[in-house]
């Protein structure tokens, strides 16, 4: 049971995304979504964050073919319950950076980008709450256009506001929701 979810269906074109940043805490350490585009545990989507085998990974795809762009890419090895880690991902150019709590866990490098899909971005769970998370997100933001970062960063610490090219921002707080409604929203953005 996933308390403080609150799914967001945003409907965007995932062509440009550059940057999506997530401040994520697990109370159980199993398998859950903590964020995907699209997926419904047997297709392939633009992007999925996935917990497997205690690790966070990235699975990314540029045509709904395969897993062409992340296949099973770690953001964090060995992720403890209870803790809080701000995980992103970030792309300039052909070089997509990983990040946990500021610093660079992974490179990947791809001239391919996410997958243009019109399906809808969950937060807590993959599509029709498939795969759902133990645990509370905050501050999610995706933006496009834009490499928010680069090198390594300090990840803040207070509820965010938009930046230039902000295509989502939900759940700002510096304090996890902890309402147990499921919450969607449809917008065209």
């Amino acid at each position: 049971f996933f308390s403080s979810r609150r799914r967001h269906t945003r409907y965007i074109s995932v062509t440009g995304v550059q940057t999506c940043a997530l401040p994520i805490y697990f109370t159980s350490v199993s398998a859950g979504t903590p964020l995907s585009k699209g997926w419904n545990g047997s297709s392939f989507s633009p992007y999925l964050f996935l917990v497997s085998g205690g690790n966070l990974i990235l699975y990314a795809s540029s045509g709904g073919g395969s897993w062409d762009i992340a296949g099973g890419t770690s953001v964090i090895t060995s992720v403890v319950a209870n803790t809080w880690y701000h995980v992103a991902v970030s792309r300039s150019g052909s070089s997509i950076r990983l990040f946990n709590n500021g610093a660079v866990t992974n490179t990947i490098t791809s001239s391919g980008t996410f997958m243009n899909s019109a399906d809808p971005v969950t937060i807590g769970s993959s599509v029709g709450g498939y795969s759902p998370m133990t645990g509370y997100v905050s501050d999610v933001r995706i933006v496009k256009g834009t490499a928010l970062y680069t090198g390594t960063f300090t990840p803040p610490t207070a509820p965010l506001t938009a930046v230039a090219n902000t295509s989502v921002l939900t759940c700002q707080t510096n304090q996890p929701h902890t309402n147990s409604r499921s919450e969607e929203h449809t917008s065209e953005l």
